[in-house]
């Protein structure tokens, strides 16, 4: 059976998969290309990893990015915590590196991520699977590991509500960075207490993997390390590193977010390390189509075509006979 559009990949092994309504459409195409549909919600880290819920299953091995292309998922890691009960509900896919431009950052889960009365967002697909929306909430409860409670409750009576269609789909605080996964209801699982599974799925660099501009630019990037690190980054091509954040920090650790400022005068690359790299202003190779033959009838030039000589030797077959 032909794959379509609606045959798409994070498929529900659970019935709390929820999506957003009450909410407002943003513009997947040209500003969340780091977000996959399917009947739950995914995010991009990393440029290699999606960022899910564990009770969403994966239908025919791939997701759909905000272009109608599959991204094929080559495996699904689930925190080694997760029970059916939705503590711990999320889970990383593993994917070939993919092109992003527009990414979202992560509080420092390190600290609480909410207090009662905050405001908080999230986006998903709504169960429509190609209209990505936002729905805005209040925090009415916050987590307690004493109570093994490792999620923050809102309120459903306010503003918008989350249903079929949106587990998965990141949440964040007013400052717009990652705190929690929809795992369904009226609640999403607190990052606070993942951020280990997330720095052992990633231990790496969470960067836009494409830029395009010219002049002086500017690239944020995120510290998923396990580890503190420090900077390396090189540049090659039309590109010029001139400064920012990530060459004055002495060490570099878990979710601290740096800056490299650039010159751009055309296309080129900035090496973070020597497996990840942003292509600045990449060009599409053009595709040249193979030169055409025209097959020789024999009877010019005075050559011999295949039949010519086939003839011929049959004629001298004849003879001694």
């Amino acid at each position: 059976m032909k794959k379509t559009l609606l045959a798409l990949g994070l498929s529900v092994l659970s019935s709390s998969a929820f999506a957003i309504t009450n909410g407002t459409i943003v513009d997947w195409k040209n500003d969340f290309d780091d977000y996959v549909s399917g009947n739950c919600t995914g995010l991009i880290v990393g440029g290699d990893q999606i960022l899910t819920a564990a009770h969403c299953g994966i239908g025919g091995n791939y997701v759909i990015r905000n272009d109608g292309t599959e991204i094929t998922v080559n495996s699904k890691v689930d925190h080694p915590n997760y029970t059916l009960s939705a503590n711990y509900d999320i889970s990383t896919l593993n994917i070939d590196i993919q092109s992003t431009q527009n990414i979202r950052f992560f509080a420092n889960l390190n600290n609480p991520t909410a207090s009662k009365g905050d405001a908080v967002h999230a986006y998903g697909f709504a169960g429509s699977l190609t209209e990505l929306k936002r729905g805005d909430f209040t925090v009415s409860r916050v987590s307690d590991a004493s109570q093994y409670r490792f999620y923050h409750e809102y309120d459903e009576n306010a503003g918008s509500k989350t249903e079929h269609g949106d587990s998965g789909g990141a949440w964040f605080n007013a400052s717009n960075e990652i705190i929690g996964i929809t795992r369904g209801s009226d609640a999403f699982g607190d990052l606070f207490y993942s951020k280990d599974f997330i720095l052992e799925a990633v231990n790496g660099w969470h960067y836009p993997t494409v830029l395009k501009g010219t002049g002086t630019q500017t690239i944020k990037v995120q510290s998923l390390h396990l580890n503190s690190v420090v900077d390396s980054a090189t540049s090659s091509g039309d590109v010029t590193i001139t400064g920012g954040t990530c060459q004055t920090l002495p060490a570099i650790d878990a979710f601290d977010t740096c800056t490299y400022e650039l010159d751009v005068t055309g296309s080129g690359q900035l090496h973070l390390t020597t497996n990840e790299v942003i292509d600045i202003n990449p060009v599409t190779p053009t595709l040249v189509p193979p030169p055409t033959t025209t097959p020789s009838s024999g009877g010019s030039g005075g050559s011999l075509g295949f039949l010519s000589l086939l003839g011929l030797a049959v004629f001298g077959r004849l003879r001694k006979r």
